[in-house]
């Protein structure tokens, strides 16, 4: 809970007015509302895009004021990667909570991501070979007694 509470976006607030108004920079162009990407194409793209602006700094003004207001049933990967901070309301729309992207997290947790994977990548092989010496105690009738508390 302790380390829940450091992020912004599980911080809710009950009264809605307790946030700044949200403001664009620029206003969405006429007609042009996030939708759901379809095709294969758009999806790649999407998600592309989203994941290049992880790596972009973010609008000043956002810190300020939030970019946008989104209900929480329209929280989807494609709608909130357009926006460096929304506010989102909470599944039965009492609350609101403040998400505000932040690159250098980001970057952090992806750098320790990799690293990660490099390991089990590294380590895979005799990680098999214990699993595969194990597996004769792991699935024996005393092992599942005593991990079921049957005994």
């Amino acid at each position: 809970r302790a380390t829940r509470a450091e992020f912004s976006d599980a911080r809710t607030k009950r009264d809605l007015d307790a946030f700044p108004t949200p403001r664009r920079v620029r206003p969405p162009k006429r007609g042009k509302t996030p939708e759901l990407p379809k095709s294969l194409t758009q999806i790649v793209s999407t998600a592309a895009t989203g994941a290049l602006r992880q790596f972009r700094g973010i609008r000043e003004s956002s810190r300020v004021h939030p970019e946008a207001s989104i209900a929480a049933m329209d929280t989807r990967w494609w709608m909130l990667s357009r926006y460096d901070s929304a506010l989102v309301t909470t599944a039965d729309g009492t609350a609101q909570s403040w998400y505000q992207r932040d690159p250098e997290t980001f970057r952090s947790m992806l750098r320790r991501s990799i690293a990660l994977h490099q390991r089990a990548t590294r380590e895979w092989p005799a990680l098999a070979e214990q699993y595969k010496a194990a597996l004769p105690e792991l699935t024996s009738p005393d092992a599942w007694d005593k991990t079921f508390g049957l005994r």
